[in-house]
């Protein structure tokens, strides 16, 4: 696609020069780089006044790519332009295209990008009250299997299955809810004169029951997981992962399943740090993070995992571990571990919930 399209191309080239950069530690060649996304960006204005080719796959693979750019690299050169505004125009070109609908497995390339979009989408509503709903709220694609394993099976390029995005997605989607209902009823509180915190908030019965659902459904999604590969090599052979693969990929989605419990206890039914099921779910997922290598690819996927786990622990032990991890993935060239791992720290620092001082990190 990046061959026949300049934008996409310049894109590339600029994600390649910023990455190299990092990872060698030396000075971003920002002329360079600002040269490269400057003629991407203008590329992408005018494909998206184009009905045509605003619809096109490589329209929408450019608005992913400059959304994932400014998360993993913020551009210093395009103030007041965030991963959350790109992202914006990866929605409009999406919802431009007509939604999820009709988009199935079989096709290749826009099934992907919608995927990566999904990834963006959902782990970008994870935050603090400024963040978005999910546009879907679950409903990213169509299951075209016959048996259904497609949803079941771990991701190799996520590390966790397609129904747990779906899951997270109505995680994130209840949360936003709960929060609302809190500043409610802190608001209410205090109108006839007491002190009252969202701390203080209970989950209506209804709320209360639906939690429990997805916290019932994400168990049953982290226990029927299938790990293994559809992708093919040259040759059209199915790929063949290997056994410590096999394992690794089982315990990132264990990571992610059990990182998602500890975010839906603690902001759906609002326990505290140190209530008994928060502690075990944080345990299972430090239990899970520790299955997976260091210093190999597969642990670079692990940034919510990790921060939750870590945002949420009372152990010094494993806090130091988390910590320890996200250090030495920072200096893979991502920026986005140095501003999660910030906020982590600052939330020990103040004892203060990490989603009050959430501005804008993105946290998968």
């Amino acid at each position: 696609m990046a061959v026949q399209d300049n934008g996409l191309l310049n894109l590339l080239l600029a994600y390649s020069a910023s990455h190299q950069a990092r990872l060698l530690n030396k000075p971003e060649p920002t002329e360079l780089v600002s040269n490269f996304l400057g003629q991407a960006v203008s590329s992408l204005n005018k494909s998206l006044n184009d009905e045509v080719k605003q619809k096109s796959d490589t329209t929408l693979a450019t608005a992913i790519m400059l959304c994932s750019y400014e998360i993993i690299s913020p551009n210093s050169f395009a103030r007041g332009i965030t991963w959350q505004t790109h992202l914006a125009a990866v929605r409009k070109i999406i919802m431009a295209r007509g939604g999820v609908q009709g988009i199935t497995s079989k096709d290749e390339v826009p099934y992907f990008l919608l995927r990566w979009f999904a990834y963006l989408d959902v782990f970008g509503s994870l935050g603090g009250k400024s963040s978005q709903h999910p546009l879907f709220n679950g409903n990213y694609w169509i299951v075209t299997d016959d048996d259904g394993t497609s949803e079941l099976t771990v991701d190799c390029f996520f590390g966790f299955t397609n129904r747990y995005i779906s899951l997270l997605a109505q995680v994130s989607e209840l949360v936003h809810r709960c929060d609302v209902q809190k500043e409610e009823y802190v608001t209410h509180i205090r109108s006839y004169g007491y002190t009252s915190a969202a701390s203080d908030w209970v989950p209506s019965e209804q709320v209360h029951q639906e939690g429990i659902r997805l916290r019932e459904q994400l168990e049953d999604s982290r226990r029927t997981a299938i790990v293994s590969c559809d992708h093919n090599n040259n040759n059209g052979n199915l790929l063949r992962i290997q056994e410590v693969e096999r394992l690794e990929l089982s315990a990132t989605n264990d990571a992610f399943h059990w990182a998602a419990q500890v975010y839906l206890l603690k902001r759906v039914f609002n326990y505290q740090l140190e209530h008994q099921l928060v502690q075990d779910a944080v345990r299972c997922t430090m239990n899970a993070l520790r299955r997976v290598r260091e210093h190999e690819n597969t642990e670079n996927s692990l940034l919510f995992p990790l921060f939750i786990a870590g945002c949420e622990s009372v152990d010094g032990m494993d806090r130091d571990y988390t910590l320890r991890r996200m250090l030495r993935l920072e200096t893979n060239g991502v920026s986005k571990l140095n501003r999660a791992r910030i906020l982590m720290q600052t939330a020990w620092q103040t004892s203060s919930p990490w989603e009050l001082l959430h501005n804008g990190e993105f946290l998968g």
